[in-house]
């Protein structure tokens, strides 16, 4: 959760902020597509073995040993990858990171938010993020029929 409350009073500022972080993690992405060739070669052949031959731990040894031997592109080092790690983790917080249309400080509250992940193979807008949001009121009651599903902007 942010300790900056103010970043969540000006909707332009949230917004800016989500348009920087979604740039920054064009730039990153793009060192991950680089591996998506490799990757599906390995599920492929992940897929052909199960078919043709009967469970063995030494061969999922190997594909293991195989997915733990592929190598990212190295764009910024550690900064990259630690940015890369932090910004396609899902989190539950009180607030969201970032801008959702409808939101009410103070009487609303975030059950989950997943980002964009190229990890994941999943894309919510552009880049954003899927954030699922509850009146407090309605969680203390544990009332989740009136969950709202957003997309960050």
């Amino acid at each position: 959760m942010s300790t900056n409350p103010e970043r969540y009073d000006d909707p332009d500022a949230a917004r800016e902020r989500a348009e920087t972080q979604a740039a920054r993690a064009i730039q990153g992405a793009s060192a991950w597509e680089k591996c998506l060739p490799q990757v599906k070669a390995l599920r492929d052949k992940v897929v052909a073995d199960a078919a043709s031959a009967p469970f063995s731990e030494a061969r999922v040894g190997d594909h293991v040993a195989t997915l733990a031997a592929m190598t990212v592109p190295d764009r910024n080092g550690e900064q990259q990858t630690a940015f890369d790690a932090q910004r396609e983790m899902g989190a539950m917080r009180e607030l969201p990171d970032g801008y959702v249309h409808e939101f009410s400080m103070g009487h609303d509250v975030t059950l989950l938010q997943l980002p964009t992940s190229h990890l994941m193979n999943w894309i919510w807008g552009d880049t954003y993020d899927l954030v699922l949001t509850i009146r407090r009121a309605d969680l203390a009651r544990g009332e989740l029929s009136r969950v709202k599903v957003q997309i960050t902007n």
